[in-house]
């Protein structure tokens, strides 16, 4: 099934090393945080992020 939904895992690295200090979801990827952290317990320099999204692909054709 497809998901709305974006799952998210944030890391206070740059490698993904290791298990999200925060995860979530957002239904748009669409970001500007500034000078900002893009969440809270996430640091607002050297961080990662990682967004997964389940979709079923039902026809054939170039996407």
């Amino acid at each position: 099934h497809t998901d709305p939904f974006w799952r998210v895992g944030y890391w206070n690295n740059m490698t993904l090393s290791g298990d999200p200090v925060v995860q979530g979801s957002d239904q748009y990827l669409a970001w500007d945080w500034g000078s900002s952290a893009p969440r809270g317990g996430v640091n607002a320099d050297r961080f990662s992020a990682r967004w997964k999204r389940y979709v079923d692909v039902t026809d054939a054709g170039m996407y």
